[in-house]
């Protein structure tokens, strides 16, 4: 692509050894990267636990975003 405006999309998911999350992390903070959207997860994923504390209850879902250089 000749394209000045040419677009690369790296994906980083959570698995063995979480490195390839890690590795995303490492990229955006090093790039000085800016969240530009974050997806709301509510629909797709089922609450892998939940957290009871002080008698209040919490639940979390795995966080996804894109991020813009």
């Amino acid at each position: 692509m000749d394209d000045e405006r040419s677009v690369t999309l790296v994906a980083a998911w959570p698995g063995m050894g979480d490195v390839a999350r890690l590795a995303g992390i490492q990229l955006v903070r090093s790039l000085d990267m800016e969240p530009w959207l974050d997806l709301v997860p509510d629909d797709h994923f089922e609450p892998a636990s939940i957290h009871v504390a002080q008698g209040r209850s919490w639940s979390s879902t795995p966080r996804s975003g894109f991020f813009r250089w």
